[in-house]
């Protein structure tokens, strides 16, 4: 916060508030969370979380911000917006397929033949052969 003051006998002050765009304000709360159940999933449990709220109120900001720290160590950060004005059966689907595509991008820039290879195996094992082609 910067104060100034004018000229003469009169005293005014102009208050401007400085903050950074790229910075998260108030969530620390919710990133702990956030990270504490990347923590869990990096030891091998299964996790997903949904972040919901009214536009503007900060949900892509508190993603992005631990995005960076999740790629260092070998995560993924999938991300999806919900159109509210598509239908619900529309939304449901759209917001998992839109998931597995970033996902399949993901692993494919990230990984080498090989091990991209060993991924489809896996998944085939998994999920049976029509789930990779």
């Amino acid at each position: 916060v910067q104060q100034q003051q004018g000229t003469n006998d009169e005293t005014t002050t102009n208050i401007q508030l400085r903050y950074r765009k790229d910075k998260l304000y108030g969530r620390d709360k919710e990133e702990t969370l956030i990270t504490d159940a990347f923590c869990r999933v990096s030891r091998g449990k299964s996790e997903a979380f949904f972040i919901g709220g009214f536009s503007g109120c900060g949900k892509s900001m508190l993603v992005n911000s631990l995005r960076a720290r999740v790629n260092v160590v070998g995560g993924y950060v999938i991300q999806h917006k919900f159109d509210a004005t598509v239908s619900q059966e529309e939304r449901s689907l759209s917001g998992v397929i839109s998931a597995v595509n970033q996902l399949c991008v993901m692993l494919k820039r990230r990984n080498a033949p090989p091990r991209l290879a060993k991924l489809a195996k896996k998944i085939r094992d998994e999920f049976g052969a029509d789930a990779v082609g």
